[in-house]
């Protein structure tokens, strides 16, 4: 009988340190099937990823930029009577950073 009572509060020691790791899974589980139902979370998640998208844009502005721009074109000048019309050509092509 006296090996019954120590052996039982073993089982009971053990229980109780091996219980608390079985709870947090099973609330680990609950919170990722929140966090998937609740529509609330959900949003809030997307606008925390929407804000971090944000901080990737506000640091391209740091980046140097390239605009190249082309213009091209055919021109044709109607003269008054008495000059001859001329035809040109217009290519232009400029960048800028």
């Amino acid at each position: 009988m006296n090996f019954r009572k120590p052996f039982g509060l073993v089982i009971v020691l053990c229980s109780v340190v091996v219980a608390p790791q079985s709870r947090a899974d099973d609330l680990n589980l609950l919170i990722n099937d929140m966090l998937k139902s609740n529509g609330r979370l959900a949003a809030a998640a997307a606008d925390t990823e929407g804000a971090r998208n944000m901080i990737e844009v506000a640091r391209g502005g740091w980046y140097p930029t390239i605009t190249p721009t082309i213009n091209y074109g055919y021109e044709r000048y109607n003269k008054p009577s008495g000059s001859d019309d001329t035809n040109a050509y217009r290519n232009e092509y400029t960048a800028s950073l």
